[in-house]
């Protein structure tokens, strides 16, 4: 009679008349078990549907193979593409992962982090929600000796391995893109400014101002905590000024889409009148009219990256082991919804 239930090593055990370390051994495929054994416990337990106890087994190998991922949002399409780069890594490397989605809440995010060591994974990923202001519970990973790395959004007041995106280069391109296509008044709708990533942005964007002779203009400039419709608030205010801007940096393509939406609203025409160019690449930014012309960040390149870097901490000791700060390259993708103001001319002519 087949056996129903969760099975153990114990039943196969009782089923065969040999002992329990001998199922466990032919199990593991240790080779001290003869083969006529070795097969008949592989027979009943394939028989039987036997899973190994994971819980067990970490136990006894102080070692989950758990990879925790804490992420401030899963609606954005770009940290499902740097969970697909982390998951990709880890399946081949024999480790699963176990995802916390923070919804931009710090509280929450401290909840996840405790709920993860409580699960005694072997390495936290995470990036850190805009509110996050307090890091005792990232010294917590560090005192419990799990692997750490921060990714994307990071703080400079953590010193821990860190993964993220040329942010000040990208913002740099962008807006240099936009000065050598003849625009003159450049705007800038950012993120919310205690977030490192949202002030490399920005500042990548004043740095090419100055470079290019440009005067900070700063009714041209304005911040959103990224909240819904906090691009369209942004540029509705931005509009309202003189000169009006012949171009809009938005610091990420959630914000560049609101601002065209809005811009759509105001009777203005993208890129006719005004161009529009957004930060992160997402394939969001390839199903509006027009698309996007966007800094394209390597998203599953930094789930790749943050993983390989966790599971390399695992191989040191917390003595011998430095934190490293890696920074990936970020490329200018021209689309539809940017044009050079100096072609606008010559056609109008």
């Amino acid at each position: 009679m087949m056996k129903t239930g969760n099975i153990t090593i114990k039943d196969i055990a009782r089923k065969l008349g040999i002992s329990t370390s001998t199922v466990s051994r032919a199990i593991r495929g240790v080779p001290e078990v003869s083969p006529i054994t070795r097969k008949q416990v592989l027979e009943l337990a394939k028989k039987w549907e036997y899973e190994p106890n994971q819980i067990a087994q970490s136990l006894v190998q102080k070692k989950t193979r758990m990879i925790g991922v804490v992420v401030p949002t899963l609606t954005d399409l770009f940290f499902s593409t740097v969970i697909s780069g982390i998951e990709e890594m880890a399946v081949l490397s024999g480790y699963r992962v176990m995802v916390c989605n923070t919804g931009e809440d710090a509280d929450k995010e401290i909840e996840a982090v405790n709920t993860l060591l409580n699960c005694r994974v072997d390495g936290i990923l995470i990036s850190l929600t805009k509110n996050t202001k307090s890091f005792a519970h990232i010294d917590r990973i560090k005192k419990r000796k799990v692997s750490l790395v921060l990714f994307d959004r990071v703080s400079e007041q953590v010193a821990a391995t860190k993964v993220v995106v040329d942010d000040r280069m990208g913002a740099f391109t962008a807006t240099k893109y936009l000065i050598e296509s003849e625009h003159k008044n450049i705007a800038f709708i950012g993120g919310p400014e205690n977030t490192n990533i949202f002030k490399q942005r920005k500042r990548g964007y004043l740095d090419a101002l100055l470079e290019y002779g440009f005067e900070k203009n700063i009714a041209l400039i304005a911040s959103t905590d990224l909240s819904k419709g906090s691009g369209s608030i942004a540029i509705r205010k931005i509009a309202q000024n003189n000169p009006l801007p012949d171009a809009i940096f938005a610091a990420s393509d959630f914000l560049a889409i609101e601002v065209i939406h809005e811009l759509v609203k105001l009777g203005w025409q993208v890129p006719e009148q005004i161009s529009v160019i957004g930060f992160g690449g997402t394939e969001i930014s390839k199903l509006i009219l027009p698309q996007l012309t966007t800094i394209e960040q390597p998203a599953f390149e930094m789930g790749k990256t943050a993983m390989r870097l966790a599971l390399s901490q695992l191989l040191y000791d917390a003595v011998s082991y430095q934190p490293e700060l890696v920074s990936l390259a970020t490329q200018l993708v021209i689309r539809g919804s940017s044009m050079s103001r100096n072609i606008q001319e010559v056609e109008c002519m």
